[in-house]
């Protein structure tokens, strides 16, 4: 039996959150990860200027070396950075090709290296957000590449891949992504005129960077740009088309690109008649809470407890990304114990090593050597179950 929340008030509810969060920081941290379709124009400064005209302070760092790939991050300076943590968000961008690829390149050379930097990214850093960036297919295609792979002779077919690509490891990996290259597309099918290329066909022009930079602002503030008064150097009239364009694909259709909010899903293990193995079999997840039910709970992702009295108890399990965010999901059910009635006529040895003692309400207050618990102070009516034997008696202190 589920405890139900609406998905939408859920993931509302995160957002407002994490976002409150956010704006309650001086300073938000981003680690921009990527090669020259980052640095071309500082992206990153841009993003960053754009930022403080609407009164959101950031601090941006960059590890975008030529032509770097997700393989050549996995094996530089920048897993240090990553480890380095403090990070709110990091932004991954690979090279500018690979994810277009066949899926058997795509599948060695591109998908598990953007798993061990996301991984990275979430071990290292309370609270992060990983981002991928959704680049762009080139302006007349990938006329080379696509006499082995026809799909990539045009743009619309190798801009499609990319977006196919990077939408799949968003939802694989549990990030982001910053939809830039959709952005691109829109403009250029509403607004041919704005011309978003240098002259290579590949890299972003001043207007393409700065589509880039309002479409990351609108991802990493849940905003629209429409008020932002920063100009990098272009005429109004783009200025304002480029807007539109972010305002309808971002901000309009935003639940599209954000981290999608876990699913809570418990798988439960009878060990004995009173003892059950409750583990969390959410991907993801680093921060949980178990409602055994009883009085007693647990913050571990996999806990084994032990009933003390018989009866039907509902357990609740909440998890989520963040702590600081609060729990994301939540899912219950109702399980029936029948414990051993207790024993007055028996004695426990005092070298038995492994019980566990309850108060008289079903409390658990030790674990261990049952001497080290006659040992301690308290005093009171308990019960003690002696876990190897499967034996419980009642005692007085």
């Amino acid at each position: 039996m589920r405890v139900i929340y609406g998905i939408r008030a859920i993931l509302l509810l995160f957002c407002i959150i994490f976002y409150a969060n956010l704006y309650s920081q001086n300073e938000y941290r981003i680690l921009f990860v990527g090669n020259s379709y980052t640095y071309v124009n500082d992206l990153p400064a841009m993003i960053k200027e754009i930022s403080l005209t609407t009164g959101k302070k950031i601090i941006v760092e960059s590890s975008t070396p030529g032509g770097a790939t997700f393989q050549n991050h996995c094996n530089n300076v920048t897993m240090q950075k990553i480890k380095n943590g403090g990070w709110d968000v990091v932004v991954l961008q690979e090279q500018s090709q690979l994810p277009s690829f066949p899926d058997s390149q795509f599948e060695v050379e591109v998908y598990p290296w953007a798993k061990m930097l996301v991984d990275t990214i979430y071990k290292y850093n309370d609270c992060v957000l990983p981002m991928f960036y959704m680049t762009w297919g080139r302006k007349n295609g990938d006329a080379a590449n696509g006499v082995y792979f026809p799909v990539l002779s045009t743009y619309e077919g190798m801009d499609s891949m990319l977006c196919l690509r990077y939408m799949l490891m968003k939802d694989s990996f549990n990030t982001a992504v910053s939809p830039v290259g959709r952005v691109w597309r829109y403009i250029r099918r509403n607004f041919p005129s704005i011309e978003l290329y240098e002259t290579d066909g590949s890299h972003p022009s001043l207007s393409g960077s700065y589509a880039a930079a309002l479409t990351f602002y609108s991802m990493l503030f849940k905003d629209s740009p429409n008020a932002i008064k920063y100009n990098p150097g272009i005429s109004e009239n783009e200025m304002m088309l480029i807007k539109q364009a972010v305002d309808s694909v971002v901000y309009n259709h935003y639940e599209d690109w954000q981290r999608d909010s876990l699913t809570a899903k418990m798988k439960i293990t009878a060990v004995s008649e009173s003892t059950y193995l409750f583990e969390s079999e959410t991907p993801f997840a680093t921060t949980f809470y178990w409602d055994f039910g009883d009085g007693n709970s647990s913050d571990l992702p996999s806990v084994e407890h032990t009933f003390s009295n018989s009866g039907t108890f509902q357990v609740i399990l909440k998890m989520g990304r963040c702590l600081d965010a609060g729990y994301e999901d939540s899912v219950s059910t109702l399980i029936n114990v029948s414990v051993p009635a207790p024993t007055d006529n028996i004695f426990l040895d005092n070298k038995i090593e492994n019980v566990i003692v309850y108060t008289i309400l079903g409390v658990e207050v030790w674990r261990g050597k049952y001497s080290d618990f006659i040992k301690k102070d308290e005093c009171g009516v308990f019960l003690v179950r002696d876990v190897d034997n499967d034996v419980i008696i009642k005692i007085i202190k």
